[in-house]
């Protein structure tokens, strides 16, 4: 191996048994030398090695004195003194970013969950200004995370797809501001959380969590995922989220919005395949909403969006009940609606929608005509799918602003010719 500048990375590399060479992302020709060297070796970092520990975000000057800020060590821990080195190392560099990395099919499970602890349980003492901690989605055999609660800097934690399964030794990490947890599939509940009122963002996609209230206690919490959490059946504890701007309750078993009341702030909803909420009151009060995707197939009536007067794209997909848009007429701001599956005769109430851009309709079999789509002056972009019953497009001509429609899995014996010679209007058929 040839000799590198002077650093922290440069003592790693004497101090670190098996080492897969250190690449320094913000550096072209350290990590053009570093992959050089590495293939000469045969230790490609990603190669046999079945754990790796990637330590990021760490700064270090290299021999011309131009600093990184995005450098990454890949460390081989496939023996305990490359952990004790591992550890040394974070001692020495002070770095604000920890990325575990499982590479490869272990021969053990046991065996790896053991250098996991013996990499984490030091941390505490060693790092206490660590900020990020990161395990990869393949790091399933990440179980125990009472190494972490000794990080009392920490900021950021990343377990998505682990076997993590008890949240409290995270009491102690009150600086705490994003959690990413989704599809951890051993997570059942969420004590732990309780007190991080500091908590922005949690991802609990795909877990088995049933109970929200714990949560009561995250006044901060700006971002929430509990999308295909299929056990949540209740929104109680997010009433008392009133700073929450994006919430995904995609794919949960939620039947009353009316919590939703508290969180006046909120911008984005995502009620994708809820098949339990029949009804949208308890939306009326969100009167910041720009962005909401309906996939109710219950509900048939829309008027409680009326109020969301700054709402901006509206998806209302697989509303088999929906048979009027009443209350739409309202949304004097969208931009984009999106409506398939529903059983409405007309379009009328879309002449309130002074802005309304783009249009997309798809499997909506009782409408007939979209003569209506007249009175929509903006109506630039518009989308047909599987609109059987549609034969007459001519009504278009009188869309002044119409500048593009798609035809998707259309019949046939649709004329699209009246269309060929409108100015300005491009006309795609698949």
């Amino acid at each position: 191996m040839s000799t590198l500048p002077s650093s922290p990375l440069a003592v790693a590399l004497t101090y670190v048994p098996r080492v897969s060479l250190a690449l320094c992302a913000a550096g072209p020709t350290m990590r053009q030398q570093g992959e050089t060297e590495d293939g000469e070796r045969g230790q490609r970092p990603g190669g046999d090695g079945p754990l790796l520990a990637a330590l990021t975000g760490v700064a270090w000057t290299r021999h011309d004195g131009v600093p990184h800020q995005h450098c990454c060590c890949t460390v081989d821990m496939r023996d305990t003194r490359g952990l004790r080195g591992t550890v040394w190392w974070l001692q020495l560099a002070h770095p604000r970013a920890l990325q575990l990395q499982l590479i490869g099919a272990p021969a053990a499970a046991a065996a790896v969950a053991a250098l996991l602890d013996a990499l984490l349980a030091p941390l505490g003492a060693a790092v206490q200004a660590l900020a990020v901690v990161e395990a990869c989605p393949r790091g399933r055999y990440l179980r125990n995370v009472a190494a972490v609660g000794g990080l009392c800097q920490l900021a950021e934690l990343d377990l998505r797809d682990t076997a993590v399964a008890d949240l409290r030794p995270l009491r102690a990490c009150r600086l705490l501001r994003r959690l990413l947890l989704s599809f951890c599939e051993g997570l059942r509940d969420l004590a732990g959380l309780e007190g991080l009122d500091r908590l922005a963002v949690l991802h609990l996609a795909g877990t088995r969590v049933e109970d929200l209230t714990p949560l009561r206690g995250c006044g901060g919490l700006r971002e929430l995922s509990v999308y295909k959490c299929v056990r949540v059946r209740s929104l109680a504890g997010v009433e008392a989220l009133s700073l929450l701007e994006d919430l995904d309750l995609g794919y949960t078993a939620v039947s009353d919005l009316t919590p939703l009341r508290g969180c006046p702030g909120l911008l984005r909803l995502s009620l994708c395949e809820c098949e339990e909420v029949f009804s949208l009151e308890g939306l009326e009060g969100l009167t910041a909403l720009r962005e909401l995707v309906v996939g109710c197939a219950a509900v048939c009536d829309v008027r409680p969006l009326a109020t969301c007067r700054q709402l901006r794209e509206l998806r209302m997909e697989g509303c088999l009940c929906l048979g009027s848009l009443a209350g739409i007429e309202h949304l004097t701001g969208v931009e984009q609606l999106a409506l398939s599956d529903a059983i409405v005769h007309d379009l009328r109430e879309l002449h309130g929608c002074a802005r309304l851009r783009r249009l997309a309709l798809s499997n909506c079999g009782y409408l007939r005509s979209l003569e209506d789509l007249t009175g929509v002056a903006a109506l630039e972009e518009l989308t047909l799918s599987h609109m059987r019953r549609i034969k007459r497009l001519e009504v278009l001509r009188d869309c002044r602003a119409l500048r593009k429609v798609e035809l998707y899995n259309i019949d046939q014996s649709m004329d699209v010719e009246p269309l060929a010679h409108v100015p300005h209007l491009e006309v795609v058929r698949v």
